[in-house]
């Protein structure tokens, strides 16, 4: 049986603030991820970066190609047409027969990834402004608390008529201003940030964990 695949990409979740990719963190930012490597899981514990934005990695994550010179990929115009040099690679999961969604809790026309998607075969786009998820309105400048669209993830593969199914999610809450929802603060008052950025970030990612 083919199997359905969910695809999470986590908005700046740095491997400092990671306790299976850093020994020396003495808060415990990430248990269950660390749960989740240690049984039968594969991680990748030398990871580089050689693109300054989220919108570079989501490129490289949908097809497989590293990073280019310029801009991301997915704001090229170029990689919207028919003929396009990453289609083939993008239409793999098409070719198996999956329907592919990509959900993100803010403005998905932010950096092309709503034209991206769509002009390189994903069936549906849900973000911010469609009409199951715009009736929430608790979250950040860039989007809808990550708990809020998880819940709206595990709603459309639980009535999903078309299977297989692969759902790409792309988180938002793990980003500055580092906010997390009011009704999670009493779970994560022990971890203590600073002022740097990826310090900022420990309750954030814990949230996301």
């Amino acid at each position: 049986e083919t199997p359905n695949i969910v695809l999470i990409i986590l908005e700046s979740f740095v491997a400092r603030n990671c306790n299976f990719l850093n020994p020396n963190l003495k808060q415990s930012i990430t248990p269950f991820l660390s749960e989740l490597i240690n049984n039968n899981s594969i991680s990748f514990t030398n990871c580089f970066a050689n693109g300054i934005r989220s919108a570079y990695g989501i490129g490289s994550i949908l097809t497989s190609w590293p990073v280019l010179p310029g801009k991301p990929i997915i704001s090229q115009v170029e990689s919207g047409f028919s003929n396009n040099s990453i289609k083939e690679t993008m239409e793999i999961f098409s070719t198996l027969g999956y329907n592919r969604t990509f959900l993100y809790g803010g403005d998905s026309n932010f950096d092309n990834m709503k034209g991206f998607c769509i002009a390189n075969g994903f069936n549906a786009v849900i973000d911010s402004n469609h009409p199951i998820v715009s009736s929430n309105k608790d979250g950040t400048m860039w989007g809808y608390y990550d708990h809020i669209m998880l819940s709206h993830l595990i709603d459309i593969a639980n009535t999903s008529d078309k299977n297989p199914f692969m759902i790409t999610f792309f988180s938002t809450t793990n980003h500055d201003p580092f906010k997390i929802p009011a009704e999670y603060e009493k779970y994560f008052q022990d971890i203590h940030t600073g002022n740097k950025k990826y310090l900022k970030a420990q309750r954030t990612m814990a949230y996301n964990d």
